[in-house]
């Protein structure tokens, strides 16, 4: 089962949103990774669709 979460960073004086997408049975080890940059207003659903996309891609 694929794996999506919001996750919370700390930036540069401030806190930044960011979406993990990992493919199915990822996220036990060492696997590829994309990193898809977002918009000022954070990751909306367009680019957690991208980055699931990515993520079913393997």
């Amino acid at each position: 089962m694929a794996r999506n979460e919001k996750l919370k960073m700390a930036g540069d004086g401030r806190e930044l949103e960011a979406y993990l997408a990992l493919p199915e049975g990822g996220g036990g080890g060492r696997c590829p990774a994309v990193i898809v940059i977002h918009e000022i207003f954070g990751p909306d659903a367009h680019i957690q669709d991208v980055a699931r996309r990515f993520a079913r891609e393997g």
